[in-house]
């Protein structure tokens, strides 16, 4: 097998067979783990070995793991971590006791599509240089049924069918992916996660951003993902609020707290600084990105705590191209002009 990162003509595919592992993590999942769990064994191409961190689970989410793993088609590995870890380090840790070639990323409440573990392989084995595959979902609410507007990837379809890569993704201010969504080659965990990830490094967001550097990416645009949103997962607990005037104190803390912007430019500093000094970047001009990135983020925290500099480096910003390139074009120049001074977190 070429080692990844290796370059070989798009035109010359060494079909090569490989082996995967599931990651899923699980946290009090047992309303819809058994349905994720039956989805994996309907698969066309099943897994080699599933491996499970369940970060203090006190329902019967390790119950139920136990009486799959005795009868599951492919070899299954729980573990219960002893402290509960969060959604990020938890991710990390069950990524790195991953033993096959490719891992998949799963979380505990959705539906995997039976092509979906085979699409991805069949990429992973015709392109060696191909180090992390990107795949689509369709939002479907607790009793799978489809939400509005389910399909999320549309803008970027016509895109990556003629130019299926990271550089369409980032020219579309595609700027995170899903972990659910992700399938990549483990070997390229130590490169993307050389220590333990900090507060900022959301698991997902990391690799992503990390692996459109180093190696190349590809997405699948046919949905192979039924995404549950029930309003108790992880990333949308606030559809749990229903007081409105909760909901309308959560609205303001996102988008005029200044915490959410620092933890981006925190994030995108930490990358930037990762990326400096590794060898293995293959394509400068997605680092360039991050750089640029970094530094228009910076300008919108200044402009958060120095009042006065909004005057001039808003319109600066905006005139430059940058709030469309990097955020929500003139949303968030309005949103950054009106906010009031605030000082950095500690």
């Amino acid at each position: 097998m070429e080692k990844a990162g290796t370059q070989i003509s798009r035109k010359e595919f060494r079909i090569v067979k490989e082996t995967c592992s599931v990651a899923l993590i699980t946290y009090n999942g047992e309303k819809y783990l058994a349905r994720q769990l039956e989805t994996l064994t309907a698969q066309t191409r099943l897994p080699d070995e599933l491996v499970v961190c369940d970060d203090g689970s006190t329902d019967k989410t390790v119950e139920i793991l136990e009486n799959f793993a005795e009868k599951s088609p492919f070899p299954v590995r729980i573990y219960r971590n002893t402290e509960n870890l969060g959604y990020s380090r938890n991710f990390h840790k069950v990524f790195f006791l991953c033993e096959k070639e490719i891992t998949f990323f799963c979380d505990q409440d959705d539906v995997w599509l039976p092509e979906k573990i085979a699409s991805a392989m069949k990429i992973f084995e015709e392109e060696s240089d191909v180090g992390l595959v990107l795949m689509t979902d369709l939002r479907v609410d607790k009793d799978e049924k489809p939400l509005p507007f389910s399909n999320r990837f549309g803008r970027f379809q016509s895109a990556l069918e003629a130019e299926n890569g990271f550089q369409t993704l980032l020219r579309h201010s595609a700027l995170g992916w899903a972990a659910h969504n992700m399938a990549c080659r483990t070997c390229w965990r130590e490169v993307a996660f050389p220590e333990i990830p900090t507060r900022e490094q959301v698991f997902d967001l990391w690799l992503y951003h990390v692996l459109g550097a180093v190696c190349d990416v590809r997405v699948i645009l046919e949905p192979s993902v039924w995404f549950r949103r029930h309003g108790e997962n992880v990333t949308s607990q606030s559809r749990n609020v229903k007081n409105p005037l909760v909901l309308l104190r959560n609205s303001i803390r996102k988008h005029y707290s200044i915490e959410r912007l620092w933890q981006k430019y925190r994030f995108e500093r930490q990358l930037v600084e990762l990326l400096r000094g590794m060898k293995e970047v293959r394509y400068p001009e997605v680092a360039e990105f991050y750089e640029r990135l970094t530094t228009h983020l910076k300008k919108r925290v200044d402009v958060r705590t120095q009042w006065l500099s909004r005057f001039w480096l808003i319109p600066r910003e905006y005139f430059n191209g940058n709030y469309g390139r990097f955020a929500r074009g003139f949303r968030d120049a309005l949103t950054d002009f009106i906010v009031w001074p605030q000082k950095l977190p500690k």
